[in-house]
This record gives C-alpha cells, sequence and structure tokens, in this order.
C-alpha cells in the first residue's frame, strides 16, 4: 500500500461514524412524521388537506436521503487511516478528506429537506384546522400561528442556516487543501473560494428575506414548486452517492480529487445555496385551502 505525502489532522473517520448516527436519528424522525401525516389521513379519510401533500413529499424525500447518507458515512467511517498505509504521519489520509468534501453536499441537501419539510408540515397543520363556525372564531383563525412560525423559519434558513451549511463544505475543503498541499493555513485559494460562498450566501438571503418572492402564484404551480424542489435534493443525494463510490474506486487511499473538481463543488454549492434561499424566501400561495 502506497504511503501518505500528506495527511488531514482531523479525524474525519470518527466524525463520519457519528454524522451516520445522526442522519439515522433524523431519518427515524421524517419517517415517524410521515406516518402521523398518514394516520391523520385515515383518521379523516372524507377530509382533504391539500398542503399535507406537500408535507410528505418533502418528508418521503428527506427519509430517502437521509438514509442513504447514514450508510454514505458509515462507509466513510471505515476509510484506512493514513499509519495503515505505512506513513509515520498520523490522521486522515487523502481519499478520506476528498470523500469528505463530496459528501458533505449530500448532507447540507439532507439538512434542507427537513427542513422544509417542517415548514410544509407546520403549514399543513394550520390549513387543516377546522373551518370557523362563528365571528370568534374566523379572528382567532386567521391568525395562523403555526403558519407564523414556519415563516420566521423561512427567514432564519435564509439568512442563517444556509450561510452555516455553506461553512460546513468550506470547512470539508480545508481538509481536502491540508491533504492534498499539507497546508491549512487560511490564504489557500479553497479559503477564498469558501469565504465567497458563505458571503454570497449571507447577501443573497439577507435581500430575499426583505423581498420575498412570490412567484409561484397559482396552486398547481405551487405544487410543482415543492414537488420539484423536494425531488431535486433527493436527486442530489443520490448523485452525491454515485460520485462517493466512482471515487472509492478510483483514487487510491492516499489521492485527492483534481482541483478543477473541487472548484465544480463550489459552483455547484453556489447555485444550489441561491436556488434553495429563494425556495425557503418564497412567500407561500394563499390560495390553497384547508380542505376541498
Amino acid at each position: 500500500m502506497e504511503s501518505c505525502k500528506h495527511t488531514v489532522a482531523f479525524n474525519i473517520q470518527s466524525t463520519a461514524g457519528l454524522y451516520s448516527t445522526l442522519t439515522g436519528v433524523l431519518a427515524g424522525f421524517a419517517f415517524t412524521a410521515l406516518v402521523v401525516l398518514v394516520t391523520f389521513r385515515l383518521q379523516d379519510p372524507g377530509k382533504t388537506v391539500k398542503r399535507f401533500a406537500h408535507a410528505a413529499q418533502a418528508l418521503v424525500a428527506a427519509f430517502l436521503s437521509l438514509t442513504l447518507m447514514s450508510l454514505l458515512y458509515a462507509a466513510l467511517g471505515g476509510e484506512p487511516l493514513a499509519t495503515q498505509t505505512g506513513t509515520s504521519h498520523q490522521g486522515a489520509s487523502g481519499r478520506s478528506s476528498s470523500a469528505e468534501l463530496v459528501l458533505g453536499l449530500g448532507f447540507v441537501a439532507c439538512g434542507l429537506l427537513l427542513i422544509y419539510a417542517l415548514i410544509q408540515t407546520l403549514q399543513a397543520a394550520d390549513s387543516g384546522s377546522d373551518a370557523p363556525t362563528d365571528g370568534v372564531e374566523k379572528s382567532q383563525a386567521n391568525e395562523k400561528p403555526l403558519t407564523t412560525i414556519a415563516t420566521h423559519l423561512r427567514t432564519f434558513t435564509t439568512i442563517v442556516v444556509l450561510p452555516l451549511f455553506g461553512l460546513f463544505v468550506v470547512l470539508g475543503a480545508q481538509d481536502y487543501q491540508q491533504a492534498r498541499y499539507g497546508d491549512s493555513t487560511l490564504t489557500g485559494w479553497t479559503t477564498i473560494l469558501g469565504v465567497s460562498l458563505v458571503a454570497v450566501l449571507f447577501l443573497a438571503g439577507c435581500w430575499l428575506s426583505q423581498h420575498r418572492p412570490t412567484w409561484p402564484d397559482t396552486e398547481d404551480r405551487e405544487r410543482v414548486f415543492v414537488t420539484w424542489f423536494s425531488y431535486a435534493l433527493l436527486g442530489g443525494v443520490v448523485v452525491t452517492a454515485i460520485t462517493y463510490a466512482v471515487l472509492i474506486a478510483v483514487l487510491g487511499v492516499c489521492d485527492t480529487l483534481p482541483p478543477a473538481i473541487v472548484i465544480c463543488v463550489f459552483v455547484i454549492s453556489t447555485a444550489g445555496g441561491l436556488a434553495s434561499a429563494y425556495v425557503f424566501a418564497h412567500q407561500p400561495f394563499d390560495g390553497i385551502d384547508g380542505a376541498g
């Protein structure tokens, strides 16, 4: 087995095991929420709540993606350490750092899906409330407290969570830089790209939270909007899994990804982050009735 020239001080393998446990637990939460939605539908089969279909789609996508990411992180936890390659350097190998960077995109997609499913469920709970029967109940029903919470969660995700997820990708890029160049300083090109990514996501989130987009503006368009966003993120996790499998098959234990591919990771992160910021900042269409 080849001896690694550079290694990563961060213990990627142990952390991957913790990520595997975390995503597995979150997958259980998503499955439980999905069961609650199905139970609600079975208890009142004559009542149709259109937003619950949105929540169910997002929860299914979140459950599948979190389960897949749990398996991928478990596989990463089994990667050999640098010391197993014959080198005296302690730490993770180059291939592990590349895998960490790639799987980071899938982890971010899972997190966004879970938050999006929670938002859709909160909105559905308000939409599914019984129709008011008198003036007092109407004024109380118009408040929709869960929808208000969902709106605050949208804003928090747009301004805070998305830049933090961008920082998560940056940390993976830092480990890649150390494994490839033996340098973990903050002046490398990965740091410059990472800071630019976080700054763009933060500024875009602040602007979108103040100028909330209103498209899609019809019920049919919003249904397609929710469906495509949910399954686009799920598709991103599947692509991450395929990329990880190819990476393990092609790279040696001490090898790292070419810089061009890492740049593509940052481009994808920026485009996906901006698209997600638009989705979370979007003002939901109010014409979807609670019952039909």
